[in-house]
């Protein structure tokens, strides 16, 4: 799992300093699973651009999920609501724009505390999720999906 904390936890830049956001890496190892590097973890997603401008918004999209599967994240952890509609809605036109499979899960954070504490899948919403992330209770790691029928 690769953390994603778009620009909204890092804001207001001039009161961050002193503020980590590693401490947020630190939080997905603690809840069992592994931790994906993702260098691009606290870029943009465009906000709401993909529903304004939308083709400056995919791009932006479109650039963080392909950084996120060369990082082989099988998922982006996120802490806000706009940027899991953003990376999550818009990834089927994004594979059709761009030609390439950049579908990953994007849980938010706190469907993964549930994951951890041994909460159902049904009752995270995580059969909610536009791309799904295949989760057993009891277990100690995240699924990646399965491979779309071609």
């Amino acid at each position: 799992m690769a953390p994603y904390y778009g620009c909204l936890i890092a804001r207001p830049y001039a009161l961050s300093e002193g503020f980590s956001l590693e401490a947020f890496d630190a939080f997905i190892p603690a809840l069992g699973a592994n931790l994906v590097d993702f260098e691009l973890k606290a870029h943009c997603c465009g906000g709401s651009l993909p529903g304004t401008i939308e083709d400056v918004g995919h791009r932006l999209v479109y650039i963080l999920l392909h950084q996120a599967k060369l990082a082989n994240a099988h998922a982006l952890v996120t802490v806000c609501p706009l940027c899991q509609l953003n990376l999550e809605a818009h990834q089927g036109k994004i594979k059709r724009q761009y030609g390439e499979d950049v579908t990953v899960p994007i849980p938010y954070f706190t469907q993964l505390i549930g994951m951890a504490l041994g909460l159902p899948g049904k009752a995270l919403g995580l059969d909610k999720l536009l791309v799904p992330l295949r989760w057993e209770v009891g277990e100690k790691a995240f699924a990646a999906p399965e491979p779309a029928a071609a």
